[in-house]
Formats: C-alpha cells, structure tokens, sequence
C-alpha cells in the first residue's frame, strides 16, 4: 500500500481508494456542469426576464431549493443509502437541465424558475449526501483531507466550465446572426447537452461498485465507542457553531464573488481621477490583460472579467489543493483561524482602497477562503454516527447565507455594494475565526454523553 492510498484506509484495513478516485471524477463532473450551467443561465436569465424586479424570484428560487430539499435528501439517504442518494440528485439536476426546453418553446418565465428550483434540488441533494460520504472514506483523522481534495476538484472542474459556456453562446449568437434561428430554441440545445451528460453521470454512478456505507458500519467508522444513548444533534454545540459558521461564510463568499469585478473597476476608474498607490503597476495589468486598448469603461469590465475568473477563481482552486495536503499534518480548526485572520486583514486593505495593495489583497482573498467550506463541515459532522446524514442536511441548509450580501444590496441602493460587502465579510470572518479558535470544540458533556 502506497502512502496516497493510507489516506483512504479505514481503521479495520478496508480501503476505498478507488471509490474516492470515483468520486473525485463525480466532484470535478459536477463542478464543470455548474459552471457551464452558471454562464448559460445568466445569458438565458437576460433574455427571458422583461424587467429587473423579477430577479427577486429567481433568488428566492434557488435557495428555497437549497433550504428545502437537504432534510429530504438526507432522510432519503438514510433509507437508500449514499449511492441512490447521490443519483437522486444527479437525477433531479437532469430534469432541471432538460425542463429548459419547453421552457424555450413556450418562452415561459414560471416554468424557467421551475427548471432552476429542480437545479437547486440537486445541487442540495448532492451537497447533502456527497460531503459525508467522502469524510467516512477511511480514517477519520483525514476526513478533513478528503473533503478538501474533492472540493478542489469541484473548483476546478467550475473553472473549466465558464470557457466551454462562453464558447457554446460564441457559437449560437453566430448561428443566429448567419441564419434567421430563434436565440430561445439555440439556447435550449445546451441545456439539453448538460441534461444527458449529468444523466450520463448518474448511470456511470449507478452502475459502478459504489458502496452503500450502513449506519451499523457508520458507528464504527466514527465512534472510537458506540452510544450509550441518542443525543439529539441541536444539543451538539459544536454542530450548531457549525451551522451559523457555514451561514457566515457563504455569506462572506457570494459578497466576495458579487463586488469581486465591481471593485476593480472602480479601481481602475479612480486612477483618471486621482494618483493611487502603484498606479503605473494598475496600468500595465490594464495593458497587458486588456490588449493595450484605450481605456474605457468597457475595457475595465472585460479586463476585471478575465482577472475575476483566472486569478480569483484561480486562487480559489489552487488554495483548496494547497489547502487539503496542508490539513494532512495540521489540524483544520488551526488553519481555520489562519485563514479567517487572513481574510480580516485583507478585507481590511480592502477597505482602506490602497490602490495596487488592495489589488493584491483582493487576489490573496479567494486564497485564503478557499477551505473554509470544507473545514467547518467536516468539524461539523464529527462524532454524528447514524446522524451523520442529517447533521449533513443541516450545514448544507445554511448554504441560504449565501443570499445575504444579494438582499441587502437590492435593500440598500443609496448604499455602495461594495462597502455593503466589505461589511458582510468583516462580521462572517469573525464568526468563523471564533468557530475555529473555540466552536468546534466537543463540551465535556457531550463528550461524556457520547463515551469519547
């Protein structure tokens, strides 16, 4: 046995190596599916919404699924096990994807909500149900390892997607301007094409020797000793720190994502106004991304578009492979409180609008976010036994965090978004540096309740 392969050993000498090596192709599948999903749908959401108040909807939308289906889909875990759990969601994703063709035919906004709720069902589905799975994959003492690794190749798999989606419009708004073709049909042939791969997805996952992890074995796995009695999981305060923590950090991470370009190009702006700190530095990014263009509005949103995604998102997935071999020799609450620091001084910077400092603080910010999700859910999940499933359901329901910095942006218009943000990210990082430095710790009561 080579070392890679210890990682994904139990403490009885079962090894699910080459499950893991399955599900890390399932994460990076998944996660280049969304992302494809991602630039598709903000195009065919510009051409099917008439006025900019029905956008309200479509946020509801898609976090009602994420609130309403994780209880669900853990129950049907529970019953069925990891693997049909996993095709539930694929399944549901599918029908979601496919429900955008007579979404087209009929040019019909309810119906395009629908087939986003049935999105969002599966997303939350296999959040639910995916994430546990790979924290009981082999030694609990590298399920935070694990997690991370696959979500790193999620992240990558969400980096590639935005290029074969802004290819696929390149090739249907050329299709319309050679032939008079109506841009609703075009647009409904992609999402077909995601409908069958994902489907494709969940046949590879129903045919494969995916096993079904028992809850008899879940104890076993998890516990050092069985429980003497059921603890209900609110009395677990380390799981409900958990809980808000998640609900922090989305909120910190969609803010970031939502004023990401916004931010640069008010930066780039302000140097025709005023000097600013590394302003000949700022001018050669502009240069050298941009194509030594003239400067102009449109230039600074394609250019802040390109660094949005190659070094924001870039960072993003890049910190989570760095991350998962780091969380091999230290603790994740350690890099927790590493990482939530990190980010307060950032943010900071941010604020402070130090020119080509706050540039760079902006870039270093998606770093050192990066293994947040997966740090507080794995410590969120520990010791749970047949709960795990639901403990699951309950981190992922937090995911709703995620529409704070949205609301609040669409509540307070006289308000800068970016300030707004700023804002949001210097509460949530406080939440999971006090998560990381004393909420994930199991009280001695609990401990006690549970014979560790």
């Amino acid at each position: 046995m080579n070392k890679i392969e210890s990682f994904f050993v139990t403490k009885v000498g079962i090894s699910f190596f080459k499950v893991f090596s399955l599900l890390l192709t399932l994460f990076f599948l998944w996660g280049f599916t969304f992302g494809l999903f991602d630039v598709l749908n903000k195009h065919y959401q510009e051409l099917i919404m008439t006025n900019s108040s029905k956008y309200a909807f479509v946020l509801l939308t898609y976090y009602a699924g994420y609130f309403l289906m994780p209880i669900p889909a853990s129950l049907f875990a529970e019953r069925y096990g990891y693997k049909n759990g996993i095709v539930l969601g694929l399944m549901l994703y599918a029908l979601g994807a496919f429900m955008f063709f007579p979404t087209s035919e009929f040019h019909s906004f309810p119906l395009f909500l629908f087939s986003l709720f049935s999105i969002a069902l599966g997303m939350a589905a296999l959040e639910t149900v995916v994430n546990p799975y790979t924290t009981l994959v082999g030694k609990a003492k590298y399920s935070t390892f694990r997690i991370t690794l696959g979500q790193s190749f999620t992240s990558l798999g969400w980096l590639f997607g935005p290029f074969v989606g802004a290819r696929i419009l390149f090739d249907v708004r050329k299709q319309i301007t050679t032939v008079d073709t109506n841009e609703f049909a075009s647009m409904a042939v992609p999402y077909v094409g995601i409908g069958i791969l994902v489907l494709l997805i969940a046949i590879l996952i129903l045919i494969s020797d995916l096993p079904n992890i028992q809850d008899e074995k879940l104890k076993s796995l998890t516990l050092k000793k069985p429980e003497r009695k059921s603890i209900s999981i609110y009395k677990r305060s380390y799981f409900m720190s958990a809980v808000v923590a998640m609900f922090f950090y989305m909120a910190a991470k969609i803010a970031i994502f939502g004023f990401y370009t916004v931010y640069l190009v008010d930066l780039f702006k302000s140097m025709s106004n005023h000097p600013v700190i590394g302003n000949g530095a700022l001018l050669n990014i502009l240069h050298f991304v941009g194509g030594n263009n003239v400067l102009n509005d449109s230039l600074y949103q394609s250019v802040a578009t390109t660094l949005f995604i190659f070094v924001g998102m870039g960072m993003y997935t890049i910190g989570r492979f760095i991350g998962s071999f780091i969380l091999i020799k230290f603790n994740p609450n350690v890099l927790l409180i590493l990482s939530s620091v990190c980010s307060l001084f950032f943010s900071l910077i941010l604020w402070m609008d130090l020119g080509i400092i706050s540039f760079v603080a902006l870039c270093l910010l998606s770093l050192s976010i990066s293994t947040m999700f997966p740090i507080i859910f794995s410590l969120g999940i520990r010791k749970m036994g047949y709960k795990t499933k639901r403990a699951s359901a309950h981190i992922i329901m937090a995911i709703v965090g995620g529409a704070i910095y949205p609301v609040l942006v669409g509540m307070l218009p006289a308000i800068d978004p970016v300030r707004i943000g700023l804002s949001v990210l210097l509460v949530s990082f406080l939440v999971t540096l006090r998560f990381g430095y004393k909420g994930y710790k199991i009280n001695d009561k609990t401990r006690s309740e549970l014979n560790l």
